[in-house]
């Protein structure tokens, strides 16, 4: 009974540990990709830039976004520019541009989209409850302007650079009523010489470089995606070596339990390291099983296979050496334990 109780601890402890660094771990290499991938499904070429002021100081109040659109065009066959409104929504314009989101119900922008000032939108299916239908088409609200909703795209969150989740046709009539002048930040990509594009930009208006991830340092990249845990990374760090000492002990007592067991099966001729490998085996399997089983649940809650494996193996790791150390309390003489018990 009092091994039954301590391998039922054991399983509890290992559980524990298996779920704590599973859940720090797949959070740090999550939090670290996010980092990584620029907002807004744009490219690493992208660069960002502010627009507002000219070189006296006055407010760019002459230009317009149409503008900076031709103005683009005439520089590059094929690219993306975003304006930034709020981390909720973003105008958009494209040329030859493959924008890539993934649609889930009806399409993309066109061309057509572009050219006849349509009032249309893109918007997330996580913001699809925020979507009215009415004279058989779907419609969003922008700023107080109604907008059609000709595409719903698959939401991918990113805890660090953010997503939004609405795209509204810059060059749309409502755009021109709502925020048609060229003043604010943007975003520009054309996969390849995009900073080449912005210093020409400056051809029709002085610009401000806006930094972007690409010109992140190491230590504020590090601030970000230790700042982007659920739980503070000194915290968790805490836990597990708590739990890897509890396992420690828990693993003695497990070991100590079968005593007996161990030095009947030595006198009758099994060597010392069979002993050890058997006690280790049957604890790995203890374990694993538990571990295996916290993996798939996992998985079902959206965590990479990868990362389930690879903690699942350093957790086994950990087990089996804490089992280890547990065992070699009984290298001493067989004959001597015998009279200790």
């Amino acid at each position: 009974m009092r091994i039954l109780r301590t391998s039922i601890w054991m399983i509890i402890m290992n559980a524990f540990l298996f779920g704590m660094c599973l859940m720090q771990f797949s959070g740090i290499i999550t939090s670290v990709e996010d980092e990584r991938t620029p907002q807004d499904y744009l490219s690493e070429d992208y660069r960002s830039f502010s627009v507002g002021y000219s070189g006296d100081g006055t407010i760019e109040k002459e230009l317009d976004c149409w503008r900076l659109v031709e103005h683009v065009e005439s520089l590059s066959d094929s690219f993306l520019l975003q304006k930034n409104s709020s981390n909720q929504y973003k105008w958009i314009y494209y040329h030859n541009f493959d924008f890539p989101i993934e649609v889930v119900e009806g399409r993309k922008f066109e061309e057509a989209d572009f050219r006849e000032l349509r009032n249309v939108a893109l918007v997330a299916d996580s913001l699809e409850s925020a979507i009215k239908d009415h004279d058989g088409k779907k419609w969003i609200d922008i700023g107080g302007t109604e907008f059609e909703v000709i595409g719903i795209f698959r939401y991918i969150n990113n805890k660090i650079n953010t997503n939004s989740q609405v795209y509204a046709n810059m060059m749309s009539q409502n755009f021109i009523s709502l925020d048609g002048k060229i003043d604010g930040t943007y975003c520009i990509d054309t996969l390849e010489d995009t900073d080449k594009i912005v210093n020409k930009i400056e051809e029709l208006c002085e610009i401000i470089n806006v930094p972007t991830i690409k010109d992140r340092l190491k230590e504020e990249r590090k601030q970000l995606v230790l700042h982007s845990q659920i739980l503070p990374v000194s915290f968790v760090i805490i836990i597990i070596i708590t739990l890897f000492l509890t396992m420690t002990c828990t693993a003695h007592l497990w070991v100590t339990g079968r005593q007996k067991e161990i030095y009947v099966r030595r006198l009758l001729g099994e060597g010392r390291w069979q002993m050890v490998g058997m006690v280790i085996k049957e604890n790995l399997i203890i374990t694993g099983l538990t571990d295996a089983i916290i993996g798939i649940g996992s998985l079902a809650l959206g965590t990479k296979a990868l990362y389930a494996v690879i903690v699942l193996l350093l957790c086994e790791i950990i087990s089996g050496l804490v089992c280890f150390i547990s065992c070699i309390r009984f290298n001493s003489p067989v004959v001597q334990r015998i009279k200790e018990i």
